[in-house]
């Protein structure tokens, strides 16, 4: 029964985790990329506020006094990630980001590996293969803007897990709740700096605030919590197979939402993404795998 417990809240993870590159995409209908971003943390540090006040406010606190120069390097490295997610929604569908935003994982393995002297076994090593194989079937195109945007996501997906892979060597102490304030609250700050520096702001349609306010709220906050009570129930290697249906679930639901399709050749380069990324997760025995703890979503 808890397991069952544990498998729901993980699917109740991936439906929400699926929102953000479908609502993003919708959001750029009606403005740019720099407000859609701002208002977007704006809204996810709001939410945060929440953890500060509640009985999580004393860790949290704690946390940033003592931690704060290995909290603003990790920011940093996350914010190459999002701020690539944000633009290659530019160009790309949620579908085929969301496939990308899994290939994360293939390098926070390998970095573990190298910083953190990780075994890497040879079925691994066939996952590995398998996945770099898919992500160039997924990425390839003839228009050249969509193979370089994907390269770049690529890129800040690297650094980030570099920052990710960073924290697991330097720290294993901050709490998770910590990890979600202060990269809120520091994307917040950045974003809007960029935006009227660059002067890119531009007022969001009023039929759009609902999602701003509501859509952060489920996936940089309850999905956050919901995923940390699974690994409770299942643990983080059982949660981790189970985030891999996240791409499948975005695709059926840009869909719906969007009428977004992909094409055969994405759809086979992002089903062979994932299969190497399980085979690499079911082979890889080694605390790599607890890095999740500190896995944010946008």
């Amino acid at each position: 029964m808890n397991e069952s417990k544990g498998y729901f809240y993980m699917l109740l993870v991936v439906l929400m985790h699926s929102l953000p590159a479908i609502c993003v995409k919708f959001l750029y209908q009606s403005t740019n990329v720099y407000t859609t971003q701002m208002f977007w943390f704006m809204s996810a540090s709001f939410w945060s506020l929440i953890l500060l006040f509640g009985k999580k406010g004393s860790r949290i606190i704690k946390d940033i006094k003592k931690h704060y120069k290995l909290l603003f390097f990790f920011a940093t490295a996350n914010a190459a990630g999002i701020l690539t997610f944000f633009y290659g929604l530019i160009y790309i569908s949620p579908g085929v980001i969301s496939f990308l935003d899994r290939f994360g994982t293939v390098f926070q393995i390998l970095l573990g590996v190298f910083i953190l002297k990780e075994v890497f076994n040879q079925k691994e090593l066939y996952g590995l293969i398998l996945s770099m194989i898919g992500v160039v079937i997924l990425s390839y195109s003839n228009n050249s803007k969509i193979v370089l945007t994907a390269l770049i996501y690529l890129l800040g997906s690297l650094i980030y897990s570099f920052g990710f892979v960073m924290v697991k060597k330097n720290s294993k102490k901050i709490s998770h709740y910590t990890f979600m304030f202060f990269r809120a609250w520091f994307m917040l700050f950045i974003l809007t700096i960029l935006t009227f520096v660059t002067h890119n702001y531009q007022p969001p349609s009023i039929s759009t605030i609902p999602i701003f306010v509501i859509v952060p709220l489920f996936s940089a906050v309850i999905g956050q919590i919901l995923q940390y009570k699974a690994f409770d129930y299942i643990g983080i290697g059982k949660s981790a197979l189970v985030k891999n249906l996240l791409p499948f679930s975005t695709v059926i639901l840009a869909y719906f939402i969007l009428g977004d399709i992909l094409n055969i050749q994405q759809i086979i380069g992002g089903i062979i993404v994932i299969t190497g990324l399980t085979i690499m997760m079911i082979f890889r025995k080694s605390s790599i795998k607890n890095l999740s703890v500190i896995e944010d979503e946008i």
